[in-house]
């Protein structure tokens, strides 16, 4: 284990790289998480209200649907973010920002590089988030 604590790890983190260290990626997992809800609250906006689980003004599956498409359009982005965070502490960068993270991932893994991993990501959070958005949506009637 490289790391005792979350202390530990950030303390080390802050000696080595100085604060940038600790938000190395940001970035990129900022504009995915702001993508998966914007995505999600305009795709579910225009998916028709027909759902045998109806329980708000919007349907389950249409906030699933929109949800899963948020997911994949999103993804990537996360991705980049993981990578670029994943860096942090180590003495030979792989990548020198964004860019070059999203540029280097292609030509090594190609498209499937961006997707790696977001079958299991789409089955555990498909769910919370429909089901947020429809609190949400009950919460404000």
């Amino acid at each position: 284990r490289r790391f005792g604590s979350f202390g530990g790890c950030l303390r080390t983190t802050v000696a080595r790289e100085g604060i940038k260290g600790v938000y190395r990626g940001s970035v990129a997992g900022f504009c995915a998480l702001a993508m998966y809800y914007g995505v999600s609250s305009l795709i579910q906006g225009r998916l028709p209200d027909s759902s045998v689980a109806n329980f708000g003004e919007r349907p389950l599956t249409a906030s699933a649907v929109s949800a899963g498409l948020a997911i994949a359009l999103a993804y990537p982005l996360d991705t980049v973010g993981r990578k670029l965070a994943l860096q942090s502490g180590k003495n030979e960068r792989l990548y020198r920002g964004t860019v070059d993270c999203i540029r280097k991932t292609y030509v090594t893994e190609g498209l499937r590089g961006y997707f790696s991993g977001m079958g299991l990501f789409a089955l555990c959070f498909v769910p919370a988030i429909a089901i947020s958005m429809q609190l949400d949506t009950i919460s404000k009637e």
